[in-house]
């Protein structure tokens, strides 16, 4: 049901107020009764959408048009127009993202919410993004495609709104070919030219009229998630296809001046991934009414808005329905002038409308209208440039501008779902308000963490869970891969699916908010919870946090960003004090929870450490200037459990505390009872509080929880009273998968793997070696929190684990390939009896030795390790264990399962001609290994740490001892942690940061580098200043995936390490085959923190771009002038 508003003075865009916020809550309520009526409506239109699609570097003049239309039967006509391909078959499909800021890589795996397997368009068992192929003919263009399809859709939960369309350079063999990505991508290659599907919405206009002058009007047209538009201007019907610049998710807001018959970029904006305010949903809206005065000639921007029905109220994949303003507006319109106090003019426009044509018009009353326009009034204001709600703040916030928030999502969901807390925080009681804020206490719900219901807004409470590996304690679920594991595998789909798929078990356990990511740096390689997170560069460890909260968030629930900040040591976490200095803080440190924020996290947890000797919970540096302040962040930060120190650290920025008590299970709490009466005290100002309830019911409304979401199922403390509901359908495909795509391979003597044997070959032995292989004698589980090291190592210890379903440990799956081929296998599970193991080692072709190092956190201290490992030596003699072996087997291989760099003395021996390191695989770890050690998947696993020779390489080190109430860990090495710290020094590491070998073997050549033309400034946080293209060829037998990386050296007045990861990218190559790569970096990636003027800078001067396969193997270098 379509909506036409009159054009609005000027001067409402340059208020700096919200406007009638309430007025605007009763135009929400409005539209109930206008549902009903509206679905009706709605759904017998048909719905339209198009994707603009264009080519990526290297593929400039690729280019073209997909169109989609539901047809009456209920399918969807899908035809494109395609220009510049090469002859022959490209696959084409509808991928997961509609992210394209990093070009066509970021648009995610195709897109498959029902987890099938990959086929072609007319096949049974298929993705829902599955469209085949588009085939360019000889001496034809375009290349032309045409489909009928039921599966892909317009609207409904899988409508394909919003996300991208991709083509790729190779045919696409329809899951038939037999390749290793077959099944997952119809072996398609690279990806060649992409765009997003958004609504088609026409707009048309009888008349444009004419100025004073005589001159036609120049007509300004702006929008939110259109990128096509049909207009009649002076009788003549012009359609522009206009394109979003290479961020395919965020659509560009163009002005279309027709007297100069141009266009032009006004700025970026983003799509709406949740339409829904409330009971309000905007399809889709050219934003604002207004006037301006440009060369003497008044130029006029029109409003459409469309309601849609209560059925679209749970869809968050942008506009769905078709925007069709059909209202005959006549101009120029009658004009009066007046002075504002503010001495500006201000202009009133009263269009002339056709009453023939304005019939939705005719049931409207004044009041709605006024609503709704203050909704968008309103909502223009927040673009526009009004100050986020904020907590007060002890010192003045940094002076530079900030940078975009939520460069992911879209400012205006937030905005929309700030609104709708506001709206109903207001009504609240004090009393309630507290509620939400304060959790119910350690073990009084069926969370690790919960949060009472407030029943007067059906609010349930959250509930808050562990861990970062699965949905932990509970049943029926799946315990995946490690954070390092996934961080390892350095491809951003495999980690978004992972976190889709954990978000999907948490929603179906009933879990509001998932504890993870962690994204804490690993600064001293011997941190009892590195293995939780992604590594020891930020960069890196940034990207894997965005692509992990999109994940999960995308599903509905809730990321958090966590342990917030400098919780490197598990030694006096609780009491010790993080020293750093402000440029570490924000180049290191903060920096991946700066992309968190930016990925639209809905939470943060702060730490139970100090920093700087303030408690980080009650920090107002950390948490009102740099995150609330200076990132901009929206949601609601929650204390670690127990780390709540104080009722006044909600002035400091603190807005939840967890679980609730002083101390686990104390009954009494520094917030409910007592901070009301600190709020009656005047030491809390009620205002500050409701800043808390705002922050904590935004991203419950941003992610539509408030419809519709699955109660809670589990019970953490008593397993007699969960539903034992299963989640875990068929997650064990993308575990085993980030599994083997994680196996980093750091020795291949005279190509000692994948283990090989001619068909038939029946006398081929192989011996498995160390306890590392083989079960837990007591069970998987059998040990709280995985608190022991008892067989195979698959997780670390503490509350970042999670049950395991099953364990499929390296023995059983090599045994299984045993008998599969009618091979021979022997084994010695006895770290100790070496006796033995030599028997095994002597008498097989390959001796395979199995070790392990484990850590965890400090609650737990297992074999003398207080969290944090006492050293880097494998555990279990597993030196000693590996010489053993290697002295009467000159083909032996070794597997370390670990939570981090190991100590490796034993590499230089001849007999060991092979090294994969494993990492912590989850529940699929047998299997996954034996992928990788059997040949089914090349290795392509790169390291995330650096390997070094001797503990004092690092230059960092755990304090475990201190007689001080407050121990001090000084951060006294600055900016220079791991690979940073190698460079500086000039230390030889056994292995460096980045490495990994593969069963092939990759070249590369011809760099260019290219700064886009524009004025960058650092708060363009997501537009790509520098791109540089190079050409990786695989000179190998085998097909496989490289891990091309980019590093950024910086001038020398810059004062940064020599040389730093700024980009990366996973591809996969063909044996014999070469392919483009493009690497993107934006100017936050150029830029160092200003200590003096608080803001991010660029230094004048040279800069190096590098190129290769790790930090020390970098054989293309490009100098840039900045």
């Amino acid at each position: 049901m379509p909506f036409a508003f009159a054009n609005l003075s000027r001067t409402l865009m340059q208020r700096k107020t919200h406007i009638a916020l309430g007025t605007a809550a009763l135009g929400s309520l409005y539209l109930v009764s206008l549902n009903a009526t509206a679905r009706a409506e709605e759904t017998k239109k048909p719905l339209e959408a198009i994707s603009l699609l264009k080519g990526e570097p290297g593929h400039e003049n690729v280019k073209g048009t997909v169109n989609f239309k539901r047809l009456d039967n209920g399918r969807t006509k899908i035809t494109a127009q395609v220009y510049g391909l090469t002859d022959g078959k490209h696959g084409f499909h509808v991928h997961q993202l509609g992210d394209l800021s990093n070009g066509c890589t970021s648009a995610g795996p195709h897109f498959n919410p029902f987890k099938k397997t990959h086929g072609g368009p007319k096949d049974n068992e298929r993705h829902v993004g599955d469209l085949g192929n588009i085939e360019k003919l000889p001496g034809k263009e375009p290349a032309e495609y045409s489909l009928e399809d039921s599966l892909i859709q317009l609207d409904g939960e899988h409508s394909i709104i919003g996300r991208s369309v991709v083509v790729h350079t190779n045919e696409d063999d329809l899951g038939r070919g037999g390749f290793e990505d077959s099944k997952t991508t119809g072996h398609a290659g690279g990806r060649i030219a992409c765009g997003v599907s958004v609504n088609h919405c026409k707009v048309r206009f009888s008349r444009c009229g004419r100025s004073s002058a005589g001159a036609k009007n120049n007509l300004i047209v702006s929008w939110y998630g259109i990128d096509k538009c049909s207009f009649y201007v002076h009788e003549e019907f012009v359609t522009l296809h206009l394109d979003t610049d290479s961020y395919g998710q965020y659509a560009v807001n163009r002005y279309i001046d027709y007297e100069m018959g141009g266009i032009s970029q006004a700025r970026l904006a983003q799509l709406l991934p949740h339409c829904s305010l409330g009971v309000v949903l905007i399809s889709c809206f050219v934003i604002m009414a207004t006037a301006t005065r440009k060369r003497n000639t008044f130029v006029y921007l029109s409003t459409a808005l469309l309601a849609g029905g209560t059925q679209l109220l749970y869809h968050s994949r942008g506009c769905v329905y078709t925007c069709e303003f059909q209202r005959d507006v006549a101009y120029p319109p009658a004009r009066q002038t007046n002075k504002t106090p503010q001495g500006q003019e201000s202009i009133h426009v009263r269009p002339e409308l056709d009453p023939e044509k304005s019939t939705s018009l005719t049931t409207m009353r004044t009041p709605f209208l006024l609503a709704i326009l203050a909704l968008l009034i309103s909502t223009a204001l927040s673009i526009k440039g009004v100050s986020p709600l904020r907590s007060p703040a002890f010192r003045p916030a940094a002076t530079g501008a900030a940078l975009d928030d939520h460069s992911f999502t879209t400012k205006l969901a937030w905005k929309l779902a700030q609104i709708k807390a506001k709206t109903v925080v207001a009504n609240l009681t004090q009393q309630e308000k507290i509620d939400l804020a304060t959790g119910v206490g350690w073990m009084n719900g069926p969370c690790v963490g919960n949060t009472p219901p407030v029943s007067s807004i059906k609010f349930p409470g959250y509930c808050l869970q562990d861990s970062p590996t699965g949905v932990r304690f509970t049943d029926h679920a799946s315990a995946f891969p490690a954070g390092i594991n996934a961080a390892s595998t350095w491809d951003r789909d495999l980690i978004y699916a992972r976190s889709v798929a954990m978000g999907q078990e948490y929603k179906g356990k009933g879990v509001n908010i998932a504890l993870t990511p962690m994204m804490n740096l690993g600064r001293v390689a011997k941190g009892g919870r590195n293995w939780e997170g992604f590594g020891a560069d930020p960069y890196l460890t940034a990207q894997c946090a965005v692509q992990s909260i999109l994940g999960i968030q995308s599903v509905g629930v809730m990321a958090n960003a966590k342990h917030y900040i400098a919780n490197e040591q598990e030694h006096f976490r609780t009491t010790s004090s993080s020293n750093l200095d402000d440029r570490t803080t924000h180049e290191l440190y903060a920096l991946p929870f700066l992309y968190s924020v930016r990925a639209g996290v809905g939470s943060f947890m702060c730490s139970y450490n100090l920093v700087n000797n303030t408690y980080a919970c009650e920090n107002p540096r950390s948490l009102n200037e740099i995150l609330k302040q200076e990132f901009n962040f929206k949601g609601f930060v929650m204390s670690d459990w127990a780390a709540t120190m104080s009722t006044l650290s909600v002035n400091a920025g603190l807005d939840m505390t967890m679980p609730g008590d002083v101390t686990m299970g104390s009954g009494n709490s520094y917030f409910g009872k007592n901070l009301s009466e600190a709020i009656d005290a005047g030491k809390v100002e009620k205002s500050r509080l409701d800043d808390m309830a705002v922050r904590i019911l935004t991203p419950w409304y941003l992610l539509g929880q408030d419809k519709n979401f699955p109660e809670t199922n589990l019970n953490s403390f008593n397993r007699s009273l969960s539903k034992h509901v299963n989640v875990a359908g068929d997650h064990h495909k993308i575990i085993r998968q980030i599994g083997a795509a994680s196996n980093v391979l750091l020795k291949n003597k005279n190509n000692a793997l994948p283990l090989t044997y001619a068909p038939g070959e029946r006398n081929v032995k192989f011996g498995v070696i160390g306890s590392d292989a083989g079960p837990s004698q007591h069970g998987p589980n059998a040990c709280t929190d995985h608190g022991c090291d008892d067989g195979t190592l698959a997780q670390g210890w503490g509350s970042g684990t999670t049950d395991f379903p099953y364990l499929i440990t390296p023995l059983e799956a090599i045994n299984s390939r045993a008998r599969e081929h009618q091979l021979s296998v022997d084994h010695c599970l006895d770290d100790y009896d070496y006796v033995r193991a030599k028997d095994v080692a002597a008498n097989s072709e390959t001796a395979i030795v199995f070790v392990n190092s484990n850590s965890g956190e400090q609650y737990i201290t297992f074999d003398g390790n207080e969290g944090d490992r006492n050293n880097m030596s494998l555990w279990h003699n597993g030196d000693d264990l590996i010489n053993a072996v290697a002295s009467v087997n000159p083909n032996t291989v070794v597997v370390i399962h670990s939570v981090g760099p190991v100590l490796m003395p034993w590499i230089d021996n001849p007999n060991v001609t092979a090294v994969v390191l494993a990492h912590l695989p989850g529940q699929e770890s047998g299997n996954s290994l034996a992928d990788v050690l059997f040949g089914d998947v090349n290795p392509s696993g790169r390291l995330i740490y650096t390997i070094g020779k001797s503990e004092k390489d690092y230059g960092t080190e755990i304090v475990y001892e201190s007689t001080s109430a407050i121990p001090q860990v000084d951060y006294t090495e600055g900016l220079f942690i791991d690979y940073r710290h190698f460079d500086k020094m000039n230390i030889e590491p056994t292995f460096p940061f980045g490495f990994g070998l593969s069963y092939t073997n990759f070249k590369y050549a011809n760099l260019r580098v290219l700064k886009n033309s524009g004025n960058f400034t650092v708060s363009d946080s997501n537009k790509a200043m520098v791109e540089a293209t190079f050409e990786v060829t695989n000179t190998g037998p085998h097909d496989g995936h490289e891990v091309a990386q980019l590093y950024l050296a910086y001038p020398e007045t810059a004062n940064e390490p020599p040389k730093q990861l700024r980009g990366f990218d996973r591809v996969y190559i063909r044996a014999g085959k070469t392919v483009s790569v493009t690497l993107r970096m934006t100017p936050l990636d150029f830029a160092v923190w200003n200590t003096e003027q608080q803001q991010w800078k660029h230094e004048s001067g040279k800069y190096t771009v590098h190129i290769g396969a790790s930090s020390r193997d970098l054989p293309l270098s490009s100098d840039l002038n900045l």
